[in-house]
């Protein structure tokens, strides 16, 4: 054990020089004025203040002066992936948007898929065989719209939502 402390003591005395002088450090003598607009940007960032105006201004004045590092790590803590939405949203039929917080786009994907399956029901009671057809024949084409809907809605939404993110940090 004395032994694995001393090597690891050695190996830090070795590396320090080497990690200190690589090219993608940050200068320590700025970190206090870099950290203070990075937390008000990240505690903005948190609750989706990029999406006003007015508030995507006030980001832009404390994002200005912000090192481009701490602007990454935002962008890439705060932007949004579509495919899991998207793919929420084909297996639950909607539910990917309601959790993504677009409340609309999600209530009418519901709205479709549930339209979709009452026709399907509907087409299982009916007795008369054209009704039936027609039922089956509207709940395919709810469930496909609505299904594409969900999958090609999400890249718009998200697309939009990184944009702003983007524009907000001044990147």
């Amino acid at each position: 054990m004395d032994k694995t402390i001393r090597i690891l003591i050695v190996l830090l005395i070795i590396l320090s020089p080497a990690a200190l002088s690589a090219e993608d450090s940050f200068d320590l003598t700025n970190l206090g004025n870099s950290i203070i607009p990075y937390v008000q940007l990240d505690i903005m960032c948190s609750i989706d203040s990029y999406l006003s105006a007015d508030e995507n201004s006030e980001m832009r004045k404390y994002s200005a002066n912000l090192d481009v590092y701490y602007k990454d790590l935002l962008y890439n803590r705060y932007s949004q992936d579509p495919w899991a939405v998207a793919t929420v949203n084909l297996l639950t039929g909607g539910m990917g948007s309601l959790m993504n917080g677009n409340v609309l786009t999600g209530s009418i994907l519901q709205a479709g898929f549930v339209g979709s399956y009452t026709f399907m029901v509907l087409g299982l009671v009916q007795q008369d065989p054209d009704i039936k057809n027609m039922n089956f024949l509207i709940a395919e084409i709810g469930a496909v719209a609505f299904g594409l809907a969900g999958l090609i809605i999400p890249f718009i939404e998200v697309s939009c939502h990184n944009d702003a993110l983007k524009e907000s940090l001044n990147l």
